[in-house]
């Protein structure tokens, strides 16, 4: 109570405007933050601090202008495209369609692979994986956000199981990380990281959908008690079909180069894919690191 014996405290609808507002800077503050890295990379790869393309006989060519500003246009369309996800997978929530432990293995399921489908927008410089890699980086920074109260609460309520905001920064946020990682490192020009991602997105997203709607009666016994046959399957068969699916187009696109016949390739994703199901069923460890991991070691091992 202030001097005058009127109540200081704001009313709760001042503070929801203000929460809102908050977030609303929040949201600028990431789009600026976002715009501002492209600039920063656009001018490292302009002083030649960025590889250019591989060339054949070594070392790598020049970052020309026109790679820059494609590097520039696909960071900032897929950066749009990664939130329009989440906004979709939102607006269904909130028509009832499902509930939030749905809506966020949906987003599980399919922000990796359609972020892939989109690698072959960026240019052939090798330094356009830090372009892409800021679509990751700025969507850490939202779920941290999120999952730290301060970002948006629709974000949070969509991608954790009960709503809570605090569930973000558990399995959404590794795989997020993750991915980052696995840009980082292995880019477009090796299948280990496409392979890996596709695996633990469509393979382990699909496996809780499935095993969700029609896995209660058919557990497995040695597992935690939580994990289904038909989950099994589910995972093995989405993980191969996305993996194999996004590999070829990664082929087809000219991002990567391989020796295998296309028999020979689906014979090795397909034992990748029901390996790394048979992995994920393991009472111990944490499949957020076990599924990927397991997935990139065999990919390194068996394509080529």
């Amino acid at each position: 109570v202030n001097v005058t014996g009127t109540h200081s405290d704001e009313s709760p609808a001042t503070e929801a405007v203000e929460s809102d507002n908050s977030r609303r800077n929040r949201r600028i503050q990431i789009a600026l933050g976002l715009v501002g890295s492209i600039a920063t990379l656009a001018a490292a790869a302009k002083a030649g601090l960025l590889w250019g393309p591989a060339e054949a006989g070594g070392g790598y060519g020049t970052y020309t202008d026109a790679m820059i500003l494609r590097d520039s246009g696909a960071t900032a369309l897929t950066a749009v495209l990664a939130v329009v996800l989440v906004k979709l997978i939102t607006f269904g929530k909130d028509k009832g369609w499902y509930d939030s432990k749905v809506g966020r293995k949906l987003n599980h399921t399919l922000a990796a692979p359609l972020f892939i489908l989109f690698f072959p927008a960026f240019s052939p410089a090798e330094g356009a994986r830090f372009f892409a890699g800021l679509v990751t980086l700025s969507n850490i920074f939202r779920l941290y956000l999120a999952g730290t109260g301060q970002g948006e609460s629709s974000l949070a309520a969509t991608i954790s199981r009960s709503g809570d905001k605090a569930e973000v920064l558990g399995g959404p946020f590794i795989y997020v990380c993750i991915f980052q990682v696995f840009i980082w490192l292995f880019w477009r020009n090796s299948m280990i990281g496409p392979v890996a991602m596709c695996t633990m997105a469509a393979g382990d997203g699909m496996a809780d959908l499935v095993g969700r709607r029609w896995g209660a009666n058919n557990k497995w016994e040695f597992s935690d008690g939580k994990k289904s046959k038909v989950g099994t399957l589910a995972f093995g068969l989405s993980a191969f079909v996305t993996s194999f699916g996004i590999v070829n187009w990664l082929i087809a696109t000219g991002c990567m180069e391989t020796t295998l016949e296309t028999t020979d390739l689906a014979l090795r994703i397909l034992l990748i894919s029901f390996t790394t199901a048979f992995v994920e069923l393991l009472p111990f460890g944490d499949d957020n690191y076990t599924v990927p991991g397991s997935a990139a070691v065999l990919a390194a091992l068996l394509l080529k």
